[in-house]
């Protein structure tokens, strides 16, 4: 999809740039909540953008190489691998000790909320359906789902006593992941290679390739994170129901 319209490549970089400033926001307010000092907190921020453009380089650098594009008859791993590489990098550092502390505070499932409100992205999805570069069967639960846990985002974190509607950021998370989780199944299966099952007009393909591949590879990941440790906080929170004698 090296011929994308000018809008659509746009459109991606500011949903991008939206999800990395709303998480260094959220980083940064955690950091302090827990009484981390300011500069500490900067300096995990710039961490974190650092790592972030770095990795986004190397994406856009094996992308223009066609070394994640899905083809007929090949089995290339890498898209998978650069989808995986960051999760996984991302889960392993919120076992350091420094990130469970900003992770420790009561409302931090509230604050991780936050930086889905940039799930706007989605649009993009539904933009490259209307260039007719990906099927419908992709496009539209991906990005309207993107859009309404991006809509419900706003509203949980703008309502009063966010912090105490655990069912709702529950329900928001458990979306989310599903979201995601379609998004991918439907991706790997629904593009060219030894591995498609679901043949759809058009093939998902594109979303191997520059611009839509940087979404899978270093947005997603964040927010897919996020949606985890979001859970998992929950889950330890809930309360636990009296077991009678």
């Amino acid at each position: 999809m090296s011929s994308a319209p000018l809008y659509l490549w746009a459109l991606e970089i500011i949903g991008l740039v939206a999800i990395v400033f709303v998480t260094v926001r959220t980083l940064w307010s955690s950091a302090v909540e827990v009484g981390i000092d300011r500069v500490v907190a900067q300096r995990i921020s710039i961490i974190f953008c650092a790592g972030w453009m770095a990795w986004t380089a190397t994406v856009v650098v094996l992308a223009a190489n066609n070394a994640l594009r899905l083809d007929e008859d090949t089995v290339k791993p890498w898209l998978g691998v650069a989808i995986l590489a960051p999760i996984v990098v991302l889960l392993a550092s919120s076992r350091l000790p420094l990130i469970q502390r900003m992770l420790s505070h009561p409302g931090i499932a509230a604050t991780l909320v936050r930086p889905h409100e940039a799930r706007f992205i989605g649009i993009v999805f539904l933009t490259a359906l209307a260039l007719g570069e990906l099927p419908p069967a992709f496009a539209l639960p991906a990005g309207i789902g993107d859009i309404a846990v991006g809509l419900a985002a706003s509203w949980l974190v703008r309502s009063p006593h966010a912090a105490g509607r655990t069912r709702s950021m529950f329900w928001l998370n458990a979306f989310g992941l599903v979201d995601f989780l379609y998004a991918f199944a439907v991706g790997f299966l629904g593009g060219p290679g030894r591995t498609q099952l679901l043949h759809l007009t058009p093939s998902t393909q594109p979303l191997s390739m520059l611009p839509l591949v940087l979404i899978p590879t270093t947005g997603v990941p964040i927010l897919f994170v996020f949606h985890a440790i979001s859970l998992a906080k929950l889950r330890a929170t809930a309360p636990v129901a009296a077991v009678p004698a």
